[in-house]
């Protein structure tokens, strides 16, 4: 080996990192969320469209997602418990869920 050449395995640091197998959450569907933090737009009951005479448009207030905006519940989004908003967990973790 070279002088100037880094090692493969280190990339010449000296240090290996060892990552655990992970997998997505099960309890928050990966998206590091927890399910029930977020609120429910009032307007529409979380829908996501509101029924006006002969039709059902997409809800004005929470443009059609469902949720209330960010604004009216800045802390809505609380993040899932069993993977730390990380949306993954380990695999041994995951077959415990």
């Amino acid at each position: 080996m070279s002088p100037l050449a880094t090692c493969s395995l280190c990339s010449g640091t000296g240090q290996r990192t060892l990552l655990m197998p992970t997998a997505p959450c099960a309890y928050c569907r990966g998206t590091g969320v927890h399910p029930l933090s977020r609120m429910s737009c009032t307007a529409c009951m979380g829908a996501g469209t509101v029924h006006v005479p002969d039709d059902a448009v997409s809800c004005p207030c929470c443009d059609g997602t469902g949720r209330a905006a960010d604004h009216i519940w800045p802390d809505s989004s609380l993040y899932c418990g069993c993977c730390r908003g990380k949306g993954v967990v380990s695999q041994e973790m995951a077959r415990q869920l």
